[in-house]
Formats: structure tokens, C-alpha cells, sequence
């Protein structure tokens, strides 16, 4: 069985296929265009991100580069004041050591041989003095 195709149903196929063909050659390139536009302004705007977010990076580390270098410095300040207050620590003790010594030989250990000194002297000048020559 033949079906019959009538003068409107061959109208219609053929401006369907008019269409379709029309539409595949204007709108497919365009839609490929298009694809391709838009592939390259999402990848374009991922570079942009991409960029920002490594340029923060970069400027946070530099930040804590910044800031660690002036730790740094304030910790070898320290250090270095540190290390004059030993250094004055240490020739006080040594001056304080000094005097002490010098204190103990001339109050304590020149004392007792002064004193005996003393009484020796002390005692010849009593000895002269109640002897049968002192009148």
C-alpha cells in the first residue's frame, strides 16, 4: 500500500527540511561561536580568579615575611641587650669581688695583727712605765 502524499504534506516536509537546514547552518557555527566565546570567558575569568587568589597569597606571605623580620630584629636587639647586661653583670660582681677583698685584708685580716701589734706596744710601754725607771 502507497500512501498517498498530498501537495500540502510535500509543502510541509520540504519547508520543514528548509527549516532545519537553515537553522543547522545559521545557529550550529553560531552556537559552536558561541560555545567557544563562552569557553574562553569562563576560562579567561578562572585565570582572573586564579591570578587574584595567587597574588593574595604571594602578599600574605610577604606580610609574614615583613612581619617576621621585624620579630627578628627585636629579638637580636634583645639578645644583644642581653648580652651587655651580663657583660655589666659580670664586671660589677668582678668590682664587687674586688672591693671585698680589699675590705677583708684591710679591716679583717690587717685587724687581729694590729691589735696584737697594739697590745705588744701596750704592754712594753707598761712594763716601762711601772718599772723602777719610770720615776
Amino acid at each position: 500500500m502507497r500512501r498517498h502524499i498530498s501537495c500540502r504534506d510535500a509543502c510541509f516536509g520540504q519547508i520543514f527540511v528548509l527549516v532545519v537546514r537553515i537553522f543547522s547552518r545559521t545557529t550550529r557555527p553560531e552556537n559552536k561561536k558561541q560555545k567557544h566565546k563562552m569557553k574562553l570567558q569562563l576560562n579567561q575569568k578562572a585565570y582572573e580568579e586564579l591570578k587574584a587568589a595567587t597574588e593574595a597569597k604571594i602578599a600574605a606571605g610577604q606580610e609574614d615575611i615583613d612581619k617576621h623580620t621585624i620579630e627578628l630584629a627585636d629579638t637580636d636587639e634583645r639578645n644583644a641587650q642581653a648580652k651587655r647586661d651580663i657583660k655589666d653583670t659580670k664586671n660589677h660582681l668582678l668590682q664587687t669581688k674586688i672591693f671585698e677583698s680589699a675590705e677583708r685584708e684591710i679591716f679583717h685580716d690587717r685587724a687581729p695583727k694590729d691589735a696584737a701589734v697594739g697590745t705588744e706596744a701596750m704592754s712594753k710601754a707598761l712594763v716601762v712605765l711601772s718599772g723602777d725607771n719610770a720615776h
